[in-house]
């Protein structure tokens, strides 16, 4: 079966839109025909119990020791 390229077109803008904030997952759904529907609160869920690791983080700096003891 071959997508309606309009349909794949908006995919692709959703994905990029999805990168773009740095949303975990893009999911599209129908609440009509309740396609998805499901599956975007599960995504949610484990968003919310897992979150992801942020990539950018900042290290902690350590602060130089100069090798006294107290």
């Amino acid at each position: 079966m071959v997508a309606h390229p309009s349909i794949t077109k908006a995919i692709q803008q959703g994905e990029e839109l999805r990168k773009h904030i740095g949303a975990t997952y893009y999911i599209e759904c129908s609440s009509k025909t309740q396609q998805n529907v499901k599956a975007i609160f599960d995504a949610a869920i484990k968003v919310v119990i897992k979150p992801a690791v942020k990539q950018k983080e900042k290290k902690k700096k350590h602060k130089p020791r100069n090798g006294c003891l107290s």
